[in-house]
């Protein structure tokens, strides 16, 4: 390859500042031409698989987000469901009644109790009284107190 500074004679010259190397020529040999216009050949269809590539990539991506879109909605309703069973168990376990008894069980209880006896030590019944242990052996003792130890205050 060849280059060569020649001046440009034409009506309008373009401003060498905005186009580097506006003026410069540069001679090549047919073999060099051939070789450059393939390698241009080349590096185009390069470019071209690139796009294709990056399009089919891109596509991908967006059938992809279509797809979570679709799952998100999807897992969603399951989300509303779950947390709508979780609400009426949790209504029944843990609900304004779950501690109440029913009035009917109620009122079996209260007829059982009026015909029976009430709950408690029952008048005119001797209660248990003390145990007495007959197997300790019996001490008698006889303990003398001081004079002012004989007194009960506060009576």
């Amino acid at each position: 390859m060849l280059f060569s500074d020649t001046s440009h004679t034409s009506e309008v010259a373009p401003d060498p500042v905005k186009i580097p190397f506006a003026y410069a020529q540069v001679i090549l040999s047919k073999v060099d031409y051939i070789e450059l216009k393939a390698q241009a050949k080349q590096w185009r269809i390069q470019w071209q698989r690139t796009r294709k590539r990056k399009q089919e990539a891109l596509d991908q991506v967006k059938q992809m987000k279509v797809e979570h879109s679709r799952e998100i909605v999807t897992f969603q309703a399951q989300i509303d469901t779950l947390k709508n069973q979780l609400a009426d168990v949790q209504h029944l376990v843990f609900g304004r009644s779950s501690e109440k008894k029913s009035g009917s069980s109620r009122k079996q209880k209260k007829q059982a109790r009026s015909s029976s006896r009430p709950k408690g030590q029952q008048r005119g019944h001797k209660g248990h009284g003390r145990t007495t242990v007959t197997t300790l052996p019996v001490v008698s003792e006889t303990l003398d107190l001081e004079e002012h130890q004989k007194h009960c205050y506060g009576h």
